[in-house]
């Protein structure tokens, strides 16, 4: 959004009292008819906001329905009995002093975003009316994941419906009966560990459309997985029948240069099961930073709803990719295709493999040569955008361009960002 535009939104937004922004200046006060707001969201680039100015929020607007603080620093959660009628509270910054007690009395609450500390989630699981739940980690001095427990009396909240995590990988132990005690709605989970995706977990939560899985990066689990072999946690996804979107995504491993990265030999941990134990539903799925080998893709290929494939920072590793030859095998209904950070050099394909692709995006993939010509034949392309290529693949796109105006198509558009080599 333009900035002339966005600053006309906001200012129409606080003249029709819809919402009010507290900005950094000094000059910023709050409005005459404070006790009548509903909705505020609150900026500061200072490096504590004004406590005092905190503790009254909840005494100066009784009324208030939504509450977005958005500076980087310190924040006091309301004390108690405050903000009673809150529905939104979206509280962003790096440290925090702890006061959730004063979460659990928000019992109106319908979305909470807030930072991790250990004992929220006792509080937490008090807000029976709470419908999404993001969760970040926010401690600048550690610069590895934390893991922390899930409980299953949050999991099965009546209300929940989406968990969201950043910088935090979360843990479902595995429930202590057979049966559930009540009927779970949960639709988004991210930042799943690998060693939580198993029959007992997965079977409790079958309603779930959209999942993420975080993997342990390569210097952690070299240790682990040189005696327990290949991650086969996508082997129990079968369950999950009404699964639409699927990430698995590797820690960023920071003891690693990227050099090593690059020239290092890596060995795939996570198995590729038959394409028949995956989700029947899938439509978008992403991996990153998972070092699968290209033959896996034949299995991935035959996916029947998938429509949306992104692969980021070494998703898969060497460097040709090329596509079985069999008719059958290529991605019938995928629309996008998404290939990022590859140390791909030659790609195999032609136009049967992706009949229904429309976005092709390639961004820094510095060593691949070029795009297949016969995606010229693909009539359903429409838009095909480079950032960081080689002068090779420019003039692939460009030839495939030319060769579908020739056809009398001249809808395709090629959007380029040359990186000269």
């Amino acid at each position: 959004m333009h900035d002339l535009v966005r600053d006309m939104c906001l200012r129409e937004a606080q003249n029709e009292n819809f919402i009010h922004f507290k900005t950094r200046y000094e000059h910023d006060n709050l409005l005459g008819n404070v006790s009548s707001l509903r909705r505020v969201v609150v900026f500061n680039s200072h490096r504590q906001l004004d406590y005092r100015y905190a503790s009254e929020l909840p005494i100066l607007m009784p009324l208030a329905r939504s509450v977005f603080f958005k500076h980087p620093y310190n924040f006091c959660f309301p004390p108690r009995s405050s903000f009673r009628l809150l529905r939104i509270l979206d509280v962003c910054f790096a440290l925090v002093t702890d006061n959730s007690e004063a979460i659990s009395e928000l019992i109106h609450l319908r979305y909470l975003a807030c930072p991790f500390y250990y004992n929220i989630m006792q509080s937490i699981c008090k807000l029976w009316n709470l419908q999404i739940l993001v969760i970040r980690y926010c401690n600048i001095w550690d610069i590895s994941m934390t893991t922390q427990s899930l409980p299953w009396v949050l999991l099965n909240m009546p209300q929940l419906r989406h968990i969201h995590t950043k910088g935090l990988r979360l843990y479902i132990p595995r429930p202590t009966s057979l049966i559930s005690e009540r009927e779970n709605h949960l639709q988004m989970l991210t930042g799943l560990v690998s060693s939580s995706c198993n029959d007992e977990v997965l079977l409790r939560i079958p309603n779930l459309k959209k999942l993420g899985i975080s993997l342990a990066s390569y210097s952690v689990a070299n240790v682990v997985m040189s005696t327990s072999g290949r991650c086969h946690c996508l082997y129990y996804l079968v369950h999950l029948t009404q699964l639409e979107k699927l990430k698995v995504e590797c820690e960023k491993d920071r003891l690693r240069s990227s050099w090593m990265w690059e020239h290092r030999p890596m060995s795939p941990r996570l198995g590729i099961p038959h394409c028949e134990n995956f989700p029947p539903n899938l439509k978008k799925l992403t991996f990153c930073r998972t070092y699968l080998q290209w033959e896996d893709m034949n299995i991935l290929s035959k996916l029947p709803n998938l429509e949306v494939l992104k692969l980021k920072d070494h998703a898969f590793h060497g460097h040709i990719w090329k596509l079985s030859d069999e008719e059958e095998d290529g991605f019938s209904r995928l629309k996008f295709l998404l290939l990022e950070d590859m140390n791909l050099k030659q790609w195999e394909a032609t136009s049967y493999h992706f009949p229904s692709l429309e976005h092709l995006v390639l961004t820094a993939c510095i060593d691949l040569e070029q795009i297949p010509f016969d995606f010229a034949d693909i009539q359903t392309l429409e838009l095909i955008e480079l950032h960081k290529c080689k002068l090779s693949v420019i003039v692939s796109a460009e030839l495939i361009q030319e060769e579908q105006q020739s056809m009398g198509n001249d809808d395709l558009i090629v959007r380029m960002h040359y990186l000269g080599q």
